[in-house]
């Protein structure tokens, strides 16, 4: 894991622009996180683990670029992430244990945000973090509902 520090204020604007995430923050909100350096950028390589099944979950993730699978406990591939998913945040919301594993099946870039950075957010933009995040969950939720139908019928 290499932490990229390096980006211009305005590349790094550029990249949270890309992201569906960041869309409901205001560009004086986006401009904060920006200049307080609150968001994190980080490259895996191939085979390195961003997240380990049982470890606590402190931080969570946005994928900018490559691919990356899901695994469970005993290494199985449940499901792979693409550029502009979310992950992590169950663990995070709730401050609990991971209950999976991501892998990056190729070179990836994430942006993340941890609890540390999260509390030096202004409270209004942090709300709006904490609700696309729940919103984010809801969707989860009502796809899977979905493919369970799909299955039972």
């Amino acid at each position: 894991m290499i932490e990229i520090k390096h980006l211009s204020p305005l590349k790094l604007s550029e990249l949270m622009n890309r992201l569906d995430f960041f869309r409901a923050l205001e560009p004086i909100d986006k401009k904060h996180l920006v200049e307080k350096h609150l968001i994190k950028v980080r490259s895996y390589r191939q085979g390195e683990y961003l997240i380990e099944y049982g470890e606590h979950g402190d931080e969570f993730f946005m994928l900018m670029a490559g691919i990356l699978d899901v695994k469970t406990a005993n290494g199985n591939k449940v499901a792979e992430i693409e550029p502009g998913q979310v992950f992590g945040e169950v663990a995070f919301i709730l401050n609990e244990k991971r209950t999976a594993s991501i892998v990056a099946s190729e070179d990836v870039v994430v942006m993340l945000l941890d609890h540390k950075t999260l509390k030096m957010m202004p409270v209004n933009v942090r709300d709006k973090i904490k609700d696309k995040l729940i919103a984010g969950l809801v969707n989860r939720v009502s796809e899977l509902n979905s493919k369970l139908e799909r299955f039972i019928l």
